[in-house]
């Protein structure tokens, strides 16, 4: 799929099919050697930023994990098609894009909207997902409350938690924070805690 011929929420799509191609791998090819991940590395939260600029503007700064590959021709078609300033591909990998409020606000508005239809998605899939009854999240998506109809987590509510940890990252990238927490309480049959994570400990 090329980045030129991509509408509206291009960013939100890539990372959901490479959420897609991950957990199908995971079940279909699962070992110790399967590489999961949902964090971006300490140097790319370091390169996650958002500010105002003179003109009123902003510049945003989002790493590597969020550029796949493009080139600098890419990313012109892509300010070209949404009526960004501009957005330019940095030395390190990392794109600064400079748009207008609005425009960032309505990025962030159609992100959300991807990731509360996913919310929306896993407990009503009761196939799939049969163990899920309902998750709530913060606006900000670090802290989740997830409840379920077992008295333990299955390993596909865990895939599907860490599908939510990976779009809570990407989430707060395109916010410019870096370093979001992400905090899970999982309540089992009975209202027992079953587990509850939190990466600012873990880390």
């Amino acid at each position: 799929m090329s980045i030129k011929d991509n509408k509206g929420i291009w960013i939100f799509l890539v990372v959901a099919f490479i959420i897609y191609f991950f957990t199908a791998f995971y079940y279909n090819y699962k070992s110790e050697t399967t590489p999961m991940t949902t964090d971006l590395s300490q140097e790319e939260r370091s390169m996650c930023s958002l500010t105002e600029l003179p003109d009123g503007n902003l510049s945003l700064t989002v790493p590597p994990t969020y550029v796949y590959g493009a080139s600098q021709s890419d990313l012109d078609a892509v300010a070209k098609e949404h009526g960004y300033v501009s957005v330019t591909l940095n030395d390190n990998g990392s794109a600064t894009y400079v748009l207008t409020k609005e425009q960032h606000d309505e990025m962030m508005g159609k992100l959300k909207e991807g990731i509360d239809q996913k919310i929306a998605y896993l407990p009503s899939s009761s196939k799939s997902y049969k163990d899920i009854t309902s998750i709530s999240a913060n606006d900000d998506y670090t802290d989740f409350v997830i409840n379920l109809d077992a008295k333990s987590i299955s390993d596909k509510t865990s895939m599907a938690m860490l599908e939510l940890k990976l779009l809570s990252t990407m989430y707060n990238a395109f916010n410019g924070n870096g370093n979001p927490a992400f905090h899970a309480v999982y309540y089992g049959t009975d209202g027992q805690v079953l587990a509850d994570t939190d990466s600012d400990k873990q880390n």
